[in-house]
């Protein structure tokens, strides 16, 4: 169980238990916050993405937002928190992350902003979302010290609104199905063999305990493909499937793989949808890197 389930279900007996039934007044105040928005952080910080995720639940009542931070080192920082729905000019709320935090908010807003106190008399931070532009929302954090506020934190998040052609989907199924959680095989030697794909491609360890975060991944396009029974796309005749990975910048992952050891095979040709390179862990399963043609892809 992850934190975000934790956290969603802590909030979520919390909030039936203390709020009134009935869906909040439209149109809402928030409403320009919502989506699913990422920020790359430029130089010296290059490596460092985070993640933000605002969405309606609990029949509209409220807003749900979803934070993650993650660094080169491949170590996590996670966040949530709700908002009260609202048509007016303030909201209030509570935050929790992995740091082990919990804290009360109280909310501003005004038009394409939102300011958000949150915190005590121990602690006490602010954040505002300030929307420049349709797709991109500028995200600032201070903490209170005794000469006053004191940003430490300025982001530039883009929107990430795909415009997916709707797919017909089976009776029940669509509303339910959100994502592939997990991908599972047999393994020789399970601990080395996850050992090796956090160090050589940073994909984080099973987690061993609920207070540890599995791999976050970025929003973004997943094929779920069946292949003939005699495909030769895996390599080996005896790989039964094979994995692929959306990369940001396929020649310098494929130069570091190389400074490792790690055999690569790149295919030359740029195809419509983009780069792919091939390789095989320890054990001999299929792994194909893709870089994407375009951002709405990746």
């Amino acid at each position: 169980m992850s934190i975000q389930t934790l956290v969603l279900g802590v909030f979520t007996l919390a909030i039936l238990i203390h709020s009134p039934q009935g869906k909040a007044s439209e149109p809402s105040a928030l409403e320009f916050l919502s989506g699913e928005w990422e920020a790359t952080a430029p130089a010296p910080e290059t490596g460092i993405v985070s993640t933000l995720r605002w969405s309606k639940v609990l029949d509209e009542q409220f807003y749900h937002v979803e934070y993650m931070r993650k660094l080169p080192s491949g170590s996590v920082f996670l966040g949530a928190a709700f908002y009260k729905n609202t048509s007016g000019e303030s909201t209030t709320g509570s935050w929790a992350d992995s740091n082990g935090e919990l804290l009360p908010i109280e909310a501003k807003i005004e038009a394409n902003v939102v300011t958000s106190i949150w915190g005590g008399s121990e602690k006490k931070g602010r954040t505002r979302y300030e929307l420049v532009e349709t797709d991109i929302l500028i995200v600032t954090d201070w903490i209170k010290v005794r000469s006053g506020w004191k940003q430490f934190s300025k982001q530039t998040f883009q929107k990430l609104g795909l415009a997916v052609a709707e797919t017909p989907q089976p009776a029940n199924a669509g509303s339910f199905v959100t994502g592939i959680g997990g991908l599972f095989f047999r393994s020789e030697n399970p601990d080395t063999l996850g050992e090796w794909y956090w160090e050589t491609l940073g994909v984080n360890r099973a987690p061993q305990s609920y207070g540890e975060s599995p791999w976050w991944q970025m929003a973004g396009h997943t094929v779920f493909a069946p292949f003939d029974h005699d495909t030769t796309y895996f390599g080996d005749s005896n790989t039964q499937y094979m994995v692929n990975f959306r990369v940001s910048d396929l020649d310098a992952l494929v130069s570091v793989l190389k400074e490792r050891g790690v055999d690569v095979d790149v295919d030359p040709k740029l195809y419509p949808n983009g780069r792919f390179a091939r390789l095989v862990d320890p054990e001999g399963n299929a792994i194909e890197l893709w870089e994407p043609a375009n951002a709405e892809q990746k």
